[in-house]
């Protein structure tokens, strides 16, 4: 009997406040913020791999020849740095077959010798093209 009276008073305090402020009791807070792995995952993919293609298409469209010269801008800890004699940019290959390649990977050319770049597409400011 005693059970059912404490129920009973612990039920009060509830049945009042959903006839004042039923909104407020099952409100989420703002911002609600979920540790979805595939969420993340997927988020992950998207901003890189989808800055990846774009860039690689960009330069696609630059015509390189050894008249012209390819210059890309990127930023390196908030300065801009620029990556000079660039002759090839594509995008890296798949780590696994879950994740998709979101890194690119620039040739440079200085002097004789070609040197590969790993570049982060979110680094890169703009592409452009230069005459000698």
């Amino acid at each position: 009997m005693k059970l059912h009276h404490i129920l009973a008073l612990a039920l009060i305090p509830l049945a009042a406040s959903s006839t004042t402020g039923a909104a407020t009791l099952y409100q989420i807070p703002q911002p609600f913020v979920t540790n979805d792995p595939g969420a993340l995952q997927q988020e992950k993919e998207i901003n890189a791999s989808a800055y990846a293609d774009q860039w690689v298409a960009a330069f696609g469209v630059l015509k390189v020849t050894s008249s012209n010269k390819i210059e890309i801008v990127i930023t390196k800890d908030g300065e801009p740095m620029t990556l000079s004699n660039i002759f090839k940019l594509v995008e890296s290959p798949a780590i696994s077959h879950i994740e998709t390649g979101n890194l690119l990977i620039a040739t440079q050319r200085i002097g004789k010798r070609d040197f590969r770049v790993i570049i982060d597409p979110r680094q890169i400011r703009y592409i452009r093209e230069t005459q000698p």
